[in-house]
C-alpha cells in the first residue's frame, strides 16, 4: 500500500466514534427500506430517517468537538450520506417517478465531487471536508424524505410532495455549483 494512504488509514482513524456512527448509518439503510417498502411501516421508516440524519449531525459534531476529524472520516461520512439518501429516494419511485431525475442529478454531483476530490488528493495530498452548503443540502433532503415518508399517514396534497422534490433538485444544483466554484478557486490558488 502506498505510504500516503497507510498513514491515513490507521485503526484509530477507521474505528473512531464518528466513523462508527457513519457505519451505523449505512447499516440502517436496508432496515429503513424494508420498513417502508415491505412492511408498510412509513412512520417507523420516517423515524429511522430522522435517526439516520441525527447520527450524521452527531458524527460531525463529535469529530470537530473532540478533534477526531480524519481524512478517512471525510470520505466515509459523505459516502454514508449519499448511499442513505439515494436508497431512501429510490423508495419513493413507486409513488413519484420524477425522483429518478433527482437520483441521477445526485449521482452526477457525487461523481463530480469524486473527480475533484481525487484531483485534490493527487495534486496536493489534501482531502477537503464537506462545506456548509453541502450540509444544508443534505439536511433539506433528510427533512424532505421524512415528510414524504409520512405522506401515507398525513395525507397532504400530492402537489406538496412535488414541490419538496423540486426544492431538493434546486438544493442539489446549487450545492453542485458552489462546490464547483470552491474547487475552481482551490485549484487556481
Amino acid at each position: 500500500m502506498d505510504e500516503r494512504y497507510r498513514k491515513r488509514l490507521t485503526a484509530g482513524q477507521i474505528f473512531s466514534l464518528p466513523n462508527i456512527l457513519s457505519y451505523i448509518r449505512i447499516l440502517m439503510i436496508p432496515i429503513i427500506v424494508v420498513c417502508y417498502l415491505s412492511l408498510s411501516l412509513p412512520v417507523t421508516a420516517a423515524i429511522l430517517v430522522i435517526a439516520s440524519g441525527f447520527t450524521d449531525v452527531l458524527d460531525g459534531f463529535i469529530a470537530r468537538k473532540f478533534h477526531m476529524v480524519t481524512d478517512f472520516g471525510k470520505l466515509v461520512d459523505p459516502i454514508a450520506d449519499k448511499l442513505t439518501q439515494a436508497a431512501l429516494i429510490c423508495c419513493l419511485i413507486p409513488q413519484y417517478l420524477v425522483v429518478v431525475g433527482l437520483v441521477v442529478l445526485m449521482a452526477v454531483k457525487e461523481l463530480l465531487l469524486l473527480k475533484w476530490g481525487l484531483k485534490a488528493f493527487h495534486e496536493r495530498e489534501k482531502v477537503n471536508s464537506s462545506k456548509w452548503f453541502g450540509k444544508l443540502c443534505s439536511l433539506f433532503i433528510y427533512l424532505s424524505l421524512f415528510v414524504l415518508f409520512l405522506r401515507p399517514i398525513i395525507l397532504f396534497p400530492e402537489f406538496v410532495a412535488y414541490i419538496l422534490i423540486g426544492l431538493c433538485v434546486v438544493f442539489v444544483v446549487i450545492s453542485t455549483v458552489l462546490y464547483g466554484m470552491f474547487y475552481k478557486k482551490f485549484f487556481n490558488s
